[in-house]
C-alpha cells in the first residue's frame, strides 16, 4: 500500500485516500467511499477508481457543486457537514431537517435565561427595598415643601396684616394733625 500525503476530501482527517471518483473529480477513503460516496445521487453510475491507478498530481479542493445534497437530491452541494457526515445545500442550511443543533442552541439559550432570571429573582428585593426607600423621601420632602410653604404664606399674611395695621395708624395720626388723607 503506498503512502501518499493527500487527505480524504470528504472528512479530511484520513490520511489512506484509496479511491478516486472520476466523476465527481473527488480523492476518499475507504470508510468516506462507504459512508458519503456511495449515497450519492447517482453515485453508482460514477467511475470509481483505485487511487493508485490515478497521476498523483492531484488538488485537494473538492467541486462541491458537482455533488448532490444528501437530502434534497435536486440542489447541489453547498457543504459537507462532519457531524451529520452528510452533504447540504442552501435550503438544508435555512430549515436544517437535523434539528440536533437547533436543539443545542435553544437548550443553551433557554438556560441561560433561567439563570438571568434567577438573578433578576435574587436582586429584586434590593430594589424594591430602594423603591421603597425612596418614596418615604420623596414623601418626607414633599410634606417638608408643605410646611414651608405654610410657613411662608402665613408670614406674608402677618406681614400684610401688620403693614395693614402700621398704615392705617399713620393715617390715623396724620388725621389727628389735620392734614386729610389724599386719595
Amino acid at each position: 500500500m503506498a503512502q501518499n500525503s493527500l487527505k480524504c476530501q470528504f472528512c479530511k482527517i484520513s490520511l489512506e485516500v484509496k479511491w478516486k471518483c472520476e466523476t465527481c473529480d473527488v480523492l476518499f477513503c475507504n470508510s468516506c467511499r462507504i459512508n458519503i460516496h456511495a449515497i450519492l445521487k447517482n453515485s453508482h453510475e460514477h467511475d470509481v477508481i483505485d487511487f493508485k491507478e490515478t497521476d498523483r498530481t492531484y488538488s485537494d479542493k473538492v467541486d462541491l457543486k458537482s455533488i448532490p445534497c444528501s437530502t434534497h437530491l435536486e440542489h447541489n452541494c453547498l457543504m459537507y457537514c462532519r457531524n451529520c457526515d452528510k452533504s447540504v445545500c442552501s435550503s438544508c442550511l435555512i430549515y436544517p431537517s437535523d434539528k440536533i443543533e437547533l436543539t443545542r442552541i435553544y437548550d443553551i439559550k433557554h438556560k441561560s435565561l433561567k439563570e438571568l432570571k434567577q438573578q433578576i429573582e435574587n436582586i429584586l428585593p434590593f430594589f424594591e427595598g430602594k423603591v421603597t426607600e425612596f418614596r418615604k423621601i420623596d414623601s418626607e420632602l414633599l410634606f417638608q415643601h408643605r410646611q414651608i410653604s405654610q410657613k411662608i404664606t402665613k408670614r406674608q399674611n402677618d406681614l400684610n396684616t401688620q403693614l395693614s395695621n402700621e398704615a392705617g395708624e399713620h393715617f390715623r395720626k396724620l388725621e389727628s394733625f389735620g392734614i386729610q388723607k389724599i386719595i
